[in-house]
């Protein structure tokens, strides 16, 4: 559940979007974002408690990753996250948080494709309010993703390789985070700026 929304925000409903009829799941919103970029593959970590948001993202074509540690900190799927890459042949990883539902798969195809372009070891989206997500991690950084905790997500990395890191420009403003009901609301009134 989510600590500041008081429930599980992944799920809340989102409006119709022109593909999808009805109200769907936010993170399933997400997902099908992310799998319309171009990238070799998508997994999500999920809290194995929170069976409904794994049940959010049935029949779509992506690798769900159960994660028994979840109430460790953010940093556990992270970990779950560079694993599964370190498994596989991954170049590069991108990272992705399921509760900003005005993402788009444009940045994070400038992001990937600044990666393809470069090879840097890390890729950020720059907005016109600044930056945010996605931001990709080269395969390098992997073992740094491994070794963060807590709740801090990736931002140790970011910092400790500041020099290396890529900004791309992305059209529009940063996707906003969903984490109180204020924010859920300020969604759904802004939500005809996304379709």
């Amino acid at each position: 559940m989510a600590r500041r929304m008081g429930r599980q925000k992944l799920i809340l409903p989102l409006p119709p979007d022109g593909v999808e009829s009805g109200e769907e799941p936010m993170i399933r919103r997400v997902a099908r974002t992310v799998l319309t970029a171009p990238l070799a593959g998508v997994a999500v970590v999920v809290n194995v408690n929170q069976s409904e948001v794994a049940y959010s993202l049935h029949s779509l074509p992506l690798t769900l990753l159960e994660n028994r540690r979840a109430e460790e900190g953010m940093a556990t799927s992270l970990h779950m996250a560079a694993e599964f890459l370190l498994q596989g042949s991954a170049t590069a990883g991108v990272l992705l948080l399921g509760d900003q539902p005005g993402l788009t798969s444009i940045a994070i195809a400038a992001v990937v494709g600044a990666f393809q372009a470069t090879g840097a070891a890390l890729v950020q989206a720059v907005y016109e309010d600044g930056a945010g997500h996605p931001i990709l991690f080269a395969r390098e950084l992997f073992t740094e993703l491994m070794e963060v905790s807590g709740d801090e997500g990736g931002r140790s990395v970011v910092r400790r390789h500041r020099e290396q890191v890529l900004r791309v420009s992305v059209p529009g403003g940063r996707p906003q985070d969903v984490d109180t009901q204020a924010d859920y609301e300020a969604l759904w009134r802004g939500f005809d700026r996304w379709i």
